[in-house]
C-alpha cells in the first residue's frame, strides 16, 4: 500500500475509533447496563476498528487468576496510539482496574462510562489527585483486585522502553501484592507518533514473571520501577527478534 492509502486508511481507522468512541460511551455509561455488557460493548467497538486496520494480536498465556494468589499489579510499555486496538482485549482477560491518561476523559461520555468498564483516569502532574488515586488503587489491590498501568506515563519517543515511573511500584508497594511485567510490541512499526500513516500489522503481547514486593518499602519503588523496566525491555526486544523472524 502506498503511502497516501495508508494515510488514507489512518484517517479512517482513526475516526472510527475515536469518532465513534462517544456514542459507545455514552451507551454504556447509562444506568443498569452491567459491566461484563458494557466491557463487550468497548471491546466490539475496538475489534471493528481493529480489523479495518488490518491489526492482528499475537498474545503470549496471560497471568492466570485462577490460582487463588489474589491482586496484582500489571505494568506495561506504550509504543503507539495503535497499542488502542489491543490494549483492552489482552488487559481485560485479567484486570479489575485500568489506569489511563486523563486525555481520554475528554471524549464526550467517557467519564462517566469510565468507571462502570473499569478505567481510572489519571492527570499528569496534579500531584494531591494522584496521589489520591494511587492510595485508592493500593486499598483495591491489597483486596485482590488487579490494576494495570502503563509504567512509563506516556508514548515512548524513540521506539524503546523508556524510563518507568514509580506510581504503579508504590501501589504494588503498599498493597503488598506482586508486579507482573507486559511488554507491548509493534504499535510504532503500525502508527508512528504524530503520524496518520497506518500500516497493518501485528501487536504482540509478552508476559514476565511475577515480581515480588516483599521487604520492600516506598523509598525502594524506583529501585523496583528500574528492574521491571529491565525486564519489559527484555520482554520487547524478545518480541522483536520473532517479528523480524516472521516478516
Amino acid at each position: 500500500m502506498t503511502g497516501p492509502l495508508e494515510i488514507a486508511r489512518g484517517i479512517a481507522v482513526l475516526g472510527r475509533l475515536f469518532g465513534t468512541a462517544p456514542l459507545v460511551a455514552f451507551r454504556v455509561s447509562r444506568p443498569g447496563v452491567p459491566r461484563a455488557t458494557a466491557r463487550a460493548a468497548v471491546l466490539k467497538h475496538i475489534a471493528a476498528a481493529r480489523r479495518a486496520a488490518d491489526v492482528r494480536l499475537d498474545i503470549a498465556p496471560a497471568p492466570d487468576r485462577s490460582d487463588g494468589r489474589g491482586g496484582f499489579v500489571l505494568a506495561y510499555n506504550q509504543t503507539s496510539i495503535a497499542d488502542d486496538l489491543g490494549n483492552l482485549d489482552v488487559l481485560w482477560q485479567f484486570a479489575d482496574h485500568s489506569v489511563l491518561a486523563a486525555e481520554y476523559g475528554l471524549i464526550p461520555f467517557f467519564k462517566a462510562a469510565a468507571e462502570k468498564i473499569g478505567i481510572v483516569l489519571m492527570r499528569r502532574g496534579d500531584r494531591v489527585a494522584t496521589e489520591q488515586i494511587l492510595t485508592r488503587l493500593a486499598g483495591l489491590a491489597s483486596q485482590g483486585e488487579v490494576i494495570t498501568l502503563a509504567a512509563e506515563g506516556r508514548l515512548s519517543p524513540d521506539g524503546d522502553v523508556g524510563h518507568f515511573k514509580r506510581g504503579a511500584f508504590l501501589i504494588a508497594i503498599r498493597a503488598g501484592v506482586p508486579v507482573v511485567p507486559m511488554a507491548v510490541h509493534g504499535g510504532r512499526r503500525i502508527l508512528r507518533p504524530g503520524s496518520l500513516r497506518l500500516r497493518p500489522g501485528t501487536l504482540r503481547y509478552r508476559f514476565g514473571s511475577a515480581m515480588s514486593v516483599e521487604g520492600l518499602v516506598e523509598d525502594d519503588a524506583p529501585t523496583l520501577a528500574e528492574r521491571v523496566r529491565q525486564v519489559v525491555a527484555a520482554l520487547h526486544a524478545e518480541a522483536e527478534t520473532e517479528a523480524r523472524l516472521a516478516n
